[in-house]
């Protein structure tokens, strides 16, 4: 049990990756398209990115701090979260 949630929280770390660069490449093809709302949008991308950092940031603190039952519940936090993420954004 312990190294599959630790194998979910590594999958949870590596899958933030892609995420933000798909944010930043998609926030560049909008103000490329549209550059009037370049100022709204680069701070929208920052909130994007700062949220999908965080996931990274949550999963890797679980990494290190895995040893009871209740890491596994913020575990499941954590994959909703990412879930709920990719869902909005994609």
């Amino acid at each position: 049990m312990r190294l599959l949630a630790k194998s979910i929280i590594i999958i949870s770390m590596l899958a933030t990756a892609p995420a933000e660069g798909y944010i930043i490449g998609k926030a560049f093809e909008a103000m490329g398209r549209n550059p009037e709302i370049s100022d709204s949008l680069f701070t929208k991308m920052i909130i994007g990115v700062a949220m999908a950092e965080s996931t990274a940031i949550y999963a890797w603190l679980h990494f290190l701090s895995f040893k009871n039952a209740k890491t596994v519940l913020i575990l499941l936090v954590v994959v909703v979260k990412i879930y709920l993420f990719h869902n909005i954004v994609w």
